[in-house]
């Protein structure tokens, strides 16, 4: 569900809706969906207007800065096509000019968390120096929080997350083209470790995020089954075919 709904979105995205702009050269288009989660995700309840248009920036800053994050190192090697931002976050498309080593695209995937974390460093540097009050106060508190958060979420070795297709790339070293099969188990183990934290500490939002996770490693998972089923049966059938033939 979660692949079909990050297609559905980046596709929105690709059309013209939604604010578009630039940022260093590279094209970003903002899906109109982003607007409609981020309000959600940080309403509560009797906050002011102000504080309310505060988070929105807040995840909206944050979300462009991890995805420029990703662009700024894959332009060493590739050609950034595009930055979507739409409801299930951001995403960033490029498309190299030659084969990546792994560790060039390993570099690509953590270039976004750590983006985000030097951004909550910057936050929080200000606010000591600043001492801020009223909306700058919820400006920084939101800024650390949100890229702190998000960061240690996204490196979760669960793919689709970061920290999952980091994992992949480094697997891939040594496992070759299996690796995204042991990266999935390992995400599902991840994710229900995870659900049962969240579900721990009352986190509604995060065990449900983590069921629709956990069920796209076991997708893939099934996916790669399938896939070796068939290619087994396939080969098995061809000798068959062989010994009748002679």
């Amino acid at each position: 569900m979660i692949r079909s709904l990050r297609a559905w979105f980046t596709r929105q995205g690709e059309l013209d809706r939604g604010l578009f702009f630039s940022v260093f050269r590279f094209p970003v288009r903002v899906h109109h969906s982003f607007w409609f989660v981020a309000v959600f995700l940080s309403f509560r309840g009797r906050m002011s207007l102000s504080d309310l248009v505060a988070s929105v920036a807040v995840i909206f800053v944050s979300v462009l800065v991890h995805e420029l994050g990703h662009a700024r190192v894959a332009f060493r090697w590739a050609i950034v096509e595009r930055i979507t931002i739409h409801g299930l976050g951001g995403e960033t498309r490029w498309q190299s000019l030659t084969e990546l080593a792994w560790h060039q695209r390993l570099r690509i995937i953590l270039a976004g968390p750590l983006a985000g974390f030097a951004l909550a460093l910057i936050a929080y540097g200000l606010g000591l120096v600043t001492s801020p009050r009223g909306i700058g106060r919820v400006l920084v508190r939101d800024m650390v929080w949100v890229n702190l958060a998000w960061g240690i979420f996204n490196l979760l070795p669960i793919l689709p997350l970061d920290g999952g297709r980091a994992t992949q790339e480094v697997l891939g070293r040594f496992l070759g083209r299996n690796s995204e099969w042991y990266a999935a188990i390992l995400g599902l183990l991840a994710a229900g470790a995870a659900f049962v934290l969240a579900v721990g500490v009352g986190s509604g939002w995060m065990a449900a995020t983590l069921v629709v996770f956990g069920a796209w490693n076991f997708r893939t998972l099934k996916a790669h089954y399938d896939a070796n089923r068939k290619t087994a049966w396939n080969a098995v059938s061809e000798r068959d075919q062989e010994r009748e033939r002679y």
